[in-house]
């Protein structure tokens, strides 16, 4: 299992309560997309949101979350696994 930490900078915040997300690229990792990631956002204030991964099959991940508090930082855990 391989566990990287990634803070995504916002340039000016974000739309509550409006699903929002990025691309985790991990081609150097699994260039076909193998094994599974777990993607664990948290809020500013330090809680935990909930987060859909889903694999394009090509090394990269698409992370949907919805935030419910204003801040110009999330923190991402995310964990490759098989």
């Amino acid at each position: 299992m391989f566990t990287y930490f990634y803070l995504r900078l916002l340039p000016v915040g974000v739309f509550l309560d409006s699903p929002t997300g990025f691309t985790v690229d991990a081609k150097s990792i699994a260039p076909k997309g193998e094994g599974k990631v777990r993607a664990i956002v948290t809020s500013p204030s330090g809680q935990r949101t909930e987060s859909l991964v889903k694999n394009n099959n090509d090394g990269t991940y698409d992370v949907l979350y919805t935030p419910y508090e204003q801040g110009r930082a999330v923190y991402v855990k995310w964990e490759m696994y098989d």
